[in-house]
């Protein structure tokens, strides 16, 4: 059972085993129920000034069930079973921005989905020292259904001045089946060969379904119609699309003999293909549809040096493939009652990549490091809905505040910097620490990449009990101010630094009883994330929405039998 107050979450949950003979079964439920998450805004008027979270109710519950048969002929074959849903109802007091005729606004957010998967491992096979494979099926749904009153407006215009109230209501519909099977094979060095053979080979296919559906109602004279501003109802913002990936890698490393020296080659080939299928309802008159398909040979060289016994050199080259998801290539969504709204790109190109790293790995008695900078140029790189320059900007859609599109980046590059230390510098006591700095440019425009975090460092002193019946840690978590931002689409919000601090512990409460606890954001500071923000243009006043939780608290109690 776990309590956290930043969402007011109370969490239960409860695991079991058994075994028979070979035969092994695990099966676990977990239910959660909370509200909305804290932040530091005060303004809890209603409106667009609003910067206090909107009121919410959350609820989550997630089941799985996993059997294990081992064999002696046949290998180990496994089952396993998972759900997962999530409720969410909104009192959205911080209102339409984009009509100041909207009293209220209600959303009513559900999400679920099914997996089984089937999988098997079979081990010395002739020249394979290990084969597993999986093969899975997954459906997902999710649904919005939000609820808006405006009052003193018009039929036809929602956002006019005029004598009639009016009730919108709006549904969304998401559906996605996919079937995948994934298969791995493993040869490990022998007294006849110092070659570590890996391969495998993964196929997928989706189908992805999305449908808008609603009504609006004359609350003057009780009309009822499926037209709503320029939209009629039901209709998709996106055909109906499968899509198939298939990929196929081999991997081959080797030691060579005499030399403290390892080679890695690889190479991964992937190809992928999207087919549209428009129907009656997908409003196919002005729209493009594109079937993109592509594929591509991905290369790798590697090597691991190890200069002494404790210190190994890391060197990799490397190429990467990305195809255009295909949410960002055909979709149209517009959510006004919101004020948002995304735009397909037919255009939308692969995402291909070369690369380079080089790296440190170290290790003592008690001293563990590891340090790795890294430089990746890209062709096409995807920036999956990115804020277009409006009102400016022709592909702007009339009554958004902000129009998004899925771009190609012709050329860019991201390079930086990652390290890692851990320190034990006394019996029980360890320090740690972690820093990450990247840069990301667009080269063609001569523009930052607004994707990049800024640098963060993340360090702690912890201490653990030597029957670890109980132990605590500080952590300490420093970002620096976001100082490189593109700027061409509207005004972006430029986060200042922080640091912040969690105190967590744990406590043996009896035998197999044990309480964990933590103190978070300890000193109450007040920040931002940039992810929160980068999309946000022009918040003015209402930036303060955006905050993390200030001080709360969080308690899990674990009882093992």
């Amino acid at each position: 059972m776990a309590k956290a107050t930043a969402s007011g979450e109370l969490a239960r949950s409860a695991i079991a085993a058994a075994r028979a003979g070979r035969f092994e079964l695990l099966t676990g439920y977990e239910r959660s129920d909370g509200s909305e998450t804290s932040n530091q805004g005060s303004n809890q008027s209603t409106g667009a000034q609003r910067t206090a979270p909107n009121p919410q109710s959350v609820r989550g519950e997630s089941w799985i069930a996993k059997a294990v048969l081992p064999t002696a002929a046949w290998g180990t074959l496994s089952l396993a079973w998972d759900r997962y849903e999530r409720g969410v109802n909104t009192d959205v007091l911080s209102l339409n921005p984009q009509s100041s005729r909207t009293v209220s606004l209600l959303g009513d957010d559900q999400a679920e989905r099914n997996r089984i998967s089937v999988s098997h491992e079979v081990l010395a096979l002739p020249g394979v020292d290990s084969l597993k494979s999986l093969i899975y099926h997954q459906n997902s749904t999710t649904r919005q259904n939000t609820e808006e009153v405006r009052a003193n407006t018009t039929a036809a215009r929602l956002s006019a001045p005029g004598t009639i109230s009016c009730q919108r209501n709006a549904e969304f519909r998401f559906a996605q089946r996919e079937l995948g099977l994934t298969v791995i094979g493993e040869s490990k060095p022998s007294a006849r060969s110092a070659h570590q053979l890996v391969f495998g080979a993964e196929w997928a296919k989706a189908r992805s379904e999305e449908q808008r559906d609603g009504r609006q109602t004359n609350l003057n004279t009780g009309t009822v119609s499926n037209v709503v501003g320029t939209d009629v109802f039901p209709t998709r913002d996106f055909p109906i699309t499968e899509s198939m990936r298939l990929g196929a890698f081999v991997q081959d490393s080797v030691a060579l003999p005499d030399i403290p020296l390892t080679l890695i080659a690889g190479l991964r080939a992937d190809r992928f293909r999207l087919t549209p299928l428009p129907d009656g309802i997908y409003p196919s008159a002005g729209r493009s549809v594109a079937s993109p398909a592509d594929s591509a040979w991905s290369p790798k060289l590697g090597l691991l040096y190890r200069l002494a016994q404790e210190i190994t050199l890391t060197a990799q080259a490397t190429a990467g493939f990305r195809a255009p998801p295909y949410s960002d290539v055909n979709i149209g969504l517009t959510n006004l009652p919101l004020g948002y709204t995304v735009i397909a790109n037919a255009n939308l190109r692969p995402e291909t990549s070369r690369g380079a790293e080089l790296g440190m790995r170290g290790r003592h008695t008690s001293l563990e490091c590891d340090l790795t900078a890294f430089y990746t140029g890209y062709h096409d790189l995807i920036v999956s809905r990115a804020a277009l320059p409006c009102p400016g900007d022709p592909r702007c859609v009339p009554g958004a505040t902000g129009t998004f599109q899925s771009q190609n980046v012709t050329r860019a590059r991201i390079f930086g910097i990652e390290a890692r230390t851990r320190y034990a510098f006394a019996p029980g006591w360890h320090a740690q620490a972690g820093l990450s700095a990247n840069q990301g440019d667009d080269l063609a425009k001569n523009v930052p990449l607004n994707s990049i975090d800024p640098p963060k460092l993340v360090a702690g002193v912890s201490y653990d009990a030597p029957d670890r019946s109980w132990g605590s840690a500080l952590h300490l978590t420093h970002a620096a101010a976001k100082s490189r931002i593109d700027q061409a689409a509207g005004t972006l919000f430029t986060p200042p630094s922080y640091t912040i601090a969690d105190l967590v512990g744990h406590l043996g409460c009896g035998t197999g009883c044990e309480v964990n606890a933590g103190v978070f954001n300890l000193f109450d500071r007040k920040y931002w994330l940039w992810p929160d923000v980068r999309a946000i243009l022009n918040p003015g006043t209402s930036v303060d929405r955006y905050t993390q939780p200030g001080r709360s608290y969080s308690a899990r109690v674990r009882i093992t039998f």
